[in-house]
């Protein structure tokens, strides 16, 4: 059983050994999120040439030492034979830092899912390294399924500042959420900013237009607060 977790990525400083293409993709993902990389191998694939070029990319061609993995929060090794890669592996843990062997998930304390990104929604798919074509494949029928929910999660963290801001009862505002979730997703024009009020926002979910997928139910079915008790709160 594996434990899915998602990290700050600009606080990360990560370690790739290897500069061949099984690293790529990692390496790139990396970058993507925000982290700090330093790749060590005496050869690089051009890839990873173009990435060096970035502030947050260093190369340093040469060997692994003993000890370079220390202080690192990840650790990624190429697939290249010339890697003694057990000895890394069990140095990093030793180390206590996360691993990931190209190829050999058996040896990896961690996996790269397939990412699947809409804004600030981020869906992550793993087949615990046995299938990575499967989770691709499941990335790609999900893509459709959650195109446009970017900008719903978008708005459900201003609702929430709203809803967290005006009411203090959690049952209250599991109701309020509930509604929100029962309006969408939904397509908004301009969007609502976090001065909205909850009176306000009532006004939007009801009239809300509805995105690529319907709702869960219509929304006319689910009992609005009270407008007086609405006002009150939105104060």
């Amino acid at each position: 059983m594996h434990l899915p977790i998602f990290y700050d990525g600009q606080l990360l400083r990560c370690l790739v050994v290897g500069g061949g293409p099984s690293i790529v993709r990692k390496t790139e993902a990396f970058v993507e999120a925000g982290a700090s990389v330093t790749v060590i191998a005496p050869q690089a694939d051009f890839k990873i040439l173009v990435l060096s070029s970035l502030a947050r990319v260093k190369w340093e061609q040469r060997e692994y030492v003993k000890g370079d993995c220390v202080g690192y929060d990840l650790l990624v090794i190429g697939s290249e034979e010339t890697i003694p890669k057990l000895e890394l592996v069990e140095e990093a843990r030793k180390n206590t830092v996360p691993v990931n062997v190209c190829g050999e998930p058996s040896m990896s304390t961690f996996f790269f899912p397939a990412v699947l990104r809409e804004g600030d929604l981020t869906v992550a798919v793993s087949s615990g390294g046995i299938a990575p074509f499967m989770a691709a494949e499941f990335k790609r029928r999900l893509s459709s399924a959650v195109k446009g929910w970017g900008q719903w999660v978008n708005m459900a963290g201003r609702f929430r500042f709203a809803v967290t801001r005006n009411t203090k009862d959690p049952s209250r505002r599991e109701d309020y959420y509930d509604k929100f979730i029962t309006a969408g997703p939904f397509q908004i024009d301009p969007e609502p900013t976090e001065r909205t009020s909850i009176a306000e926002w009532m006004q939007i979910l009801r009239h809300a237009k509805f995105g690529p997928r319907a709702p869960r139910k219509p929304f006319e079915d689910a009992p609005l607060p009270d407008s007086e008790h609405a006002s009150k709160e939105s104060e």
